[in-house]
């Protein structure tokens, strides 16, 4: 990870919030000072789930700025793209310590401005980049998932305005076993009726018959 890389123009007034292994989490602050990026881990022996997870990496990113002025307002100064990065990695173990969105990617053919070692954050943030962009103010912070690049289309449409925004990617029931699974109901696509964490293919055959 020694090297140094050059600031785009929209990571300027945004920053992007990552939860790793803790072994990762010294390596990366040493490499990317603040404000750019920051890293934390959860704290030991406890279990956040992707919620606590979330809030202990705003807070702590908060407390190392030096907690300028209110939390709440802090949270809606400027955009933040949320990664949380810090699972076991069980089907890629090899990056377990790194975690995964460190995880080496090749550059991809007639790519433009890619790294020969570059990672999978570095395939993310762009694309994320574009959704905060087209999101506007009223969406704060982004939350990503650090172990899968969404590949958006070349033109974003309209996003909608809500509390909550969910942006996924359809996908098999047997791919989708792996992670967290939005559905709607067929007559009302744009709204979320529930949300699964990584249901067997069976339920999800099951509950598609009356929902997307």
């Amino acid at each position: 990870m020694s090297r140094t890389r050059e600031k785009n123009s929209s990571a300027t007034a945004r920053q992007t919030l990552l939860s790793l292994p803790p072994a990762m989490v010294e390596p990366f602050r040493e490499q990317f000072p603040l404000p750019e990026k920051f890293a934390t881990a959860d704290p030991p022996g406890t279990k956040l789930g992707s919620g606590g997870g979330l809030i202990h990496l705003l807070h702590a990113d908060w407390q190392a700025l030096g907690q300028p002025g209110n939390f709440a307002d802090w949270i809606v100064s400027a955009p933040k793209l949320a990664i949380l990065a810090g699972g076991q990695s069980r089907r890629l173990p090899a990056y377990a310590a790194t975690g995964k969105v460190l995880t080496p990617l090749p550059a991809l053919r007639w790519g433009l401005g890619q790294r020969v070692d570059g990672t999978l954050l570095d395939f993310m943030e762009p694309e994320f980049d574009r959704v905060l962009s087209a999101a506007g103010p009223h969406y704060p912070v982004m939350v990503c998932s650090g172990d899968v690049l969404l590949h958006l289309p070349k033109k974003i449409p309209t996003l909608p305005q809500a509390d909550i925004l969910g942006l996924g990617m359809w996908v098999a029931p047997e791919s989708a076993t792996d992670f967290g699974v939005f559905f709607t109901r067929r007559d009302s696509p744009e709204n979320l009726e529930f949300f699964l964490q990584k249901p067997s293919p069976e339920k999800i055959r099951e509950i598609s018959a009356e929902h997307l």
